[in-house]
C-alpha cells in the first residue's frame, strides 16, 4: 500500500509541476505602465499588458529611411486599462492598440545620441479618438530628441495636438512566480527526493 501511495504522489507531483510550467509558458506576458502630461494640463495614464512574443521584430537594413542596424519590434497589446484627460477606459473601448520597441545599441551611432539605448512607443485608439506617444531613453540612457506624441479629439477630422509636455513609458520588473508554480515545484520536488529514497532502499535490501 505504502508503494502505491509512493507511486501516486510521485506522478502526481510530476504531473502537477509538467502541467503549471506549461500553462506558464504558454500565458507569458508583460506590463507596461505609461504616464503623460500634456501641455495644455490634462493628462493620461495607465497600463497595457503585452505578449512577450512580438508579432513582428526584425533589424533594419542599411539604407533603411529608419536608422540602419535598428532592431524594430512590434507587439500588439493584450489588454488595456487608462484615464485619458480625465476619463477611464479600459479594454472594451479599444479598436486599436501598438506599442513598439527601438533599441539603438550601435555605441556612439547618431541614432543612439538621438534616442539613447532604445524607444518606447504607445499607440491606443478608442472611441473615435487615439493617443499616440513614444518615450525616449526609458532605462535612463541619454538621449537628445524630447520625447513626444499627439492626442486625436476626433479621427474623423484628424484633429491631432502634438502638445505632449512629459511621456514615460515603462516596463514593470519581473514579476515573482504566483504561488502555484511554486507550490508546482515543491511537489514535483517531493516526488523526486521521494523516488531517490526508494531506489536507495531497495538498493540496500537487495546487497544486504
Amino acid at each position: 500500500m505504502q508503494r502505491l501511495f509512493t507511486g501516486a504522489s510521485i506522478a502526481m507531483g510530476l504531473t502537477l509541476s509538467a502541467t503549471v510550467l506549461s500553462a506558464g509558458k504558454a500565458e507569458a506576458f508583460s506590463f507596461f505602465d505609461f504616464n503623460v502630461q500634456w501641455q495644455d494640463g490634462s493628462s493620461s495614464s495607465g497600463w497595457v499588458q503585452v505578449d512577450s512574443t512580438p508579432d513582428v521584430s526584425r533589424v533594419e537594413p542599411a539604407g533603411s529611411i529608419f536608422a540602419p542596424g535598428v532592431s524594430q519590434t512590434w507587439t500588439s497589446l493584450l489588454a488595456a486599462s487608462f484615464t485619458h484627460e480625465g476619463v477611464t477606459y479600459n479594454d472594451i473601448s479599444l479598436f486599436s492598440r501598438t506599442i513598439v520597441g527601438s533599441l539603438f545599441t550601435d555605441s556612439g551611432s547618431s541614432s543612439q545620441a538621438l534616442y539613447g539605448n532604445q524607444r518606447n512607443y504607445l499607440y491606443l485608439a478608442f472611441n473615435n479618438k487615439a493617443l499616440s506617444i513614444y518615450d525616449n531613453g526609458p532605462d535612463g540612457s541619454i538621449h537628445s530628441q524630447p520625447d513626444g506624441g499627439f492626442k486625436v479629439a476626433d479621427l474623423l477630422n484628424n484633429g491631432g495636438i502634438n502638445n505632449l509636455a512629459t511621456v514615460s513609458i515603462t516596463q514593470r520588473a519581473e514579476a515573482v512566480p504566483e504561488p502555484a508554480t511554486m507550490a508546482g515545484l515543491a511537489l514535483a520536488g517531493l516526488g523526486l527526493t521521494a523516488a531517490r529514497r526508494k531506489q536507495r532502499q531497495s538498493t540496500e535490501k537487495s546487497q544486504g
